[in-house]
């Protein structure tokens, strides 16, 4: 038996029903959403969200400390305050200016410069009018070493071309005020004309 020629085939679908019928092609459908893209739009809307909260955050934290204070050190802030600051150098400057009121005859201001406690020992009166009968002009003072004793009290070292002497200052009311050592201010208690009497005896009279 002969095999027939493929030319005399037919070719393509025939449109005779019940002959070759033609063949059916499957319908396309869309393919199914892919997660990962998905996730992927998720995951940048919520990049999104959160920079501009932080934006929000960062706008308002700016705003707060444009209106805030700058932070200042302790001397600058005792200086904007009108108070020394709690150093050696500013109780040494308090120092010398006591000692120098006190050497310029100016004995008023060198008691205004002396602690509360200093000022219950003698009055302002007193305190002057024992300089007047045994003034202290001409002498000259500096102000040495210094040293904290504690923390609201420095030890100053004075010193003339008579003597070394020493004054406390303590911090008080925002202030480095003066007070004498207590062996020094153990006349004080007397009065000015027994204080004067004495002061000549032993020679220590307006020197």
């Amino acid at each position: 038996m002969a095999h027939p020629d493929p030319r005399d085939l037919p070719q393509g679908p025939l449109e005779t029903p019940g002959v070759y019928p033609a063949p059916t092609r499957p319908v396309r459908k869309n393919p199914p959403p892919r997660p990962r893209r998905l996730r992927a739009t998720a995951w940048w809307a919520g990049f999104a969200l959160a920079g501009v909260a932080f934006a929000a955050v960062m706008t308002i934290w700016f705003a707060r400390a444009a209106n805030e204070p700058a932070i200042t050190s302790a001397p600058e802030r005792a200086a904007a305050s009108g108070a020394e600051p709690k150093t050696l150098d500013a109780a040494k400057a308090a120092a010398q200016r006591a000692v120098d009121r006190f050497a310029s005859g100016d004995a008023a201001g060198a008691w205004d410069l002396m602690s509360t406690a200093a000022k219950g020992l003698i009055t302002k009166a007193d305190y002057v009018a024992f300089y007047s009968a045994c003034p202290s002009r001409g002498v000259t003072f500096e102000v040495g070493e210094v040293r904290f004793d504690a923390p609201d009290r420095v030890l100053a070292i004075v010193k003339s071309a008579l003597l070394t002497s020493a004054l406390n200052l303590v911090y008080e009311v925002g202030a480095w005020r003066w007070q004498p050592l207590p062996e020094l201010a153990a006349d004080w208690g007397m009065t000015v004309k027994d204080r004067v009497a004495a002061a000549k005896a032993d020679g220590t009279c307006g020197s």
